[in-house]
């Protein structure tokens, strides 16, 4: 690491760079800039939000366009199919893994089925249930869709940071050491409020309402990984994001349809 990357911003950290905006971007999305971006989890992470709610609008603009000439089932798979493609189903796929996991018979089986790239029944099963609670949202959701398609991506990549902030990684080896460690407390309280303060100035009440639902989500799936697994594993950080995300359409989508 050079001197300027160790120079203090704010209350310290990494000196934030553009290609930081990438590596976010590589993440979160499908879109091919992992060969410009540098891998820094550190500075990134304050992209996180910003990178889920452009995804959200562009999101939401797919949406509109497909309204215009669709009925409610038929968008919503059209437009569930564009997320997919959209992040690459990299989601969807901890979801997989993470549901796969769930079933081994100790750690050690847990950690290796996380690991492997092959999909199991039960990870199949797991992975098309979360699938089924988004489309029915995404049929039902009518006067909130717009800032439920904004916000979910949003708040997604948010539930991120969250997780790896202090995290241990979970390893075979039984090691307890940082997950990302270079994903300081600038990282969190930037992005948080960021997410927040674009959460609570627009919905107002229901924002509200959402941001203490997932956040209450997000450390409860926190704590449930670090008992289970002693740490976090990338399908499980991508797992917890598909949660966060799902558990957001679901929310805006059980307000009243308007009158």
């Amino acid at each position: 690491m050079t001197d300027d990357e160790r120079e203090e911003w704010w209350l310290g950290g990494q000196r934030v760079s553009w290609r930081d905006l990438l590596t976010a971007i590589a993440w979160l999305t499908a879109l091919p800039v992992g060969h410009v971006a540098r891998a820094r989890e550190g500075p990134s992470a304050l992209f996180y939000p910003v990178v889920g709610l452009a995804l959200g609008a562009c999101w939401a603009l797919c949406d509109r366009a497909a309204g215009a000439v669709m009925p409610a089932l038929p968008r919503a798979l059209l437009v569930l199919v564009v997320w997919l493609v959209a992040t690459g189903g990299r989601y969807a796929t901890g979801v997989a893994r993470t549901c796969a996991a769930l079933v081994s018979s100790n750690r050690r089986r847990a950690l290796e089925s996380m690991a492997g790239q092959t999909l199991t029944l039960s990870g199949c099963i797991g992975m098309l249930l979360m699938l089924a609670v988004q489309l029915r949202s995404l049929v039902v959701l009518d006067r909130l869709r717009l800032p439920a398609l904004l916000y979910a991506p949003m708040l997604a990549a948010w539930s991120v940071v969250v997780l790896v902030h202090g995290s241990r990684a979970a390893r075979m080896d039984g090691r307890r050491v940082k997950y990302a460690p270079d994903v300081s407390f600038r990282e969190f309280a930037v992005a948080s409020v960021i997410t927040f303060g674009v959460l609570f100035s627009v919905s107002q009440a229901v924002g509200i309402l959402v941001g203490v639902v997932v956040g209450a989500a997000i450390v409860g799936i926190r704590v449930g990984l670090h008992g289970w697994l002693d740490g976090l594993t990338e399908a499980a950080v991508r797992a917890s994001a598909d949660i966060t995300f799902t558990i957001t359409l679901a929310l805006f989508a059980a307000f009243p349809a308007a009158s």
